[in-house]
């Protein structure tokens, strides 16, 4: 939002002139991301949502087993096609706590994958799905 100074002034006639001058921000950019967040094999949630470059977004998903993914993150742009995905992601399931901060650049667009935690016959790691595009 742009300030706007309002000033008075005296004319030759002495009559109060009213000046206006205001400045203007330049419009952020505005991002589409849309997420899968995977607990193993279970999709836990498919949250979609529309952010403002730089600006930090929350997703905050529990369930009734008592599980809570909660993840933050920011995208800023890094030139025309790309864009940094920098994130804070929180899982406590079945018992486990699990507490990462990636970052991944992103080709907007494209499809790209963060994941963590074991990946074996018997467990699959947490795993965040995501697409950033530009929002229109």
């Amino acid at each position: 939002m742009g300030r706007t100074a309002i000033l008075l002034a005296s004319g030759a006639l002495f009559a109060p002139v009213i000046v206006s001058a205001s400045t203007v921000e330049a419009p952020r950019t505005l991002y589409q991301v849309n997420m899968e967040l995977r607990d193993g094999d279970r999709l836990v949630g498919s949250p979609r949502l529309k952010v403002a470059a730089g600006a930090t977004s929350n997703v905050d998903i529990g369930d009734a087993a008592g599980n809570r993914y909660t993840l933050a993150f920011s995208v800023t742009p890094r030139s025309a096609q790309t864009a940094l995905f920098k994130s804070t992601i929180d899982v406590v399931a079945k018992g486990n706590r699990q507490n990462k901060a990636p970052s991944l650049e992103v080709a907007l667009g494209k499809p790209a994958t963060i994941a963590f935690g074991e990946d074996s016959a018997t467990a699959k790691p947490f795993r965040v799905d995501l697409t950033i595009s530009k929002a229109d």
